[in-house]
């Protein structure tokens, strides 16, 4: 399992997240250590930034599975993300 952060922000074109290499599963969530967690709540659209994006509540995890019998490659696309107000610092999991 690794983990990394990303910083995320609503002013911010949509932020990709890029597997660090070949996983099964990518895990976002804002960084529970951020002041006032959660601080906002998240817009998610996969695997295109132009595909329907969701809306999910401050502190929601959200996992990028693999299509099934594949793993993601190493520096693929696997989604994007973007905060609804101001910016703060997501952890990804990977596994």
């Amino acid at each position: 399992m690794k983990t990394s952060t990303l910083v995320v922000g609503s002013s911010f074109v949509a932020v990709k997240v890029l597997s660090a290499d070949p996983v099964a599963l990518v895990t976002v969530r804002e960084d529970d250590s951020v002041t006032g967690w959660p601080t906002t709540s998240i817009i998610v659209a996969a695997p295109l930034s132009t595909d329907v994006a969701v809306q999910y509540a401050g502190g929601s995890a959200v996992t990028f599975p693999a299509p099934p019998l594949t793993r993601w490659a190493q520096n693929q696309i696997v989604g994007f993300v973007k905060a609804v107000t101001g910016s703060t610092t997501f952890q990804q999991v990977e596994q």
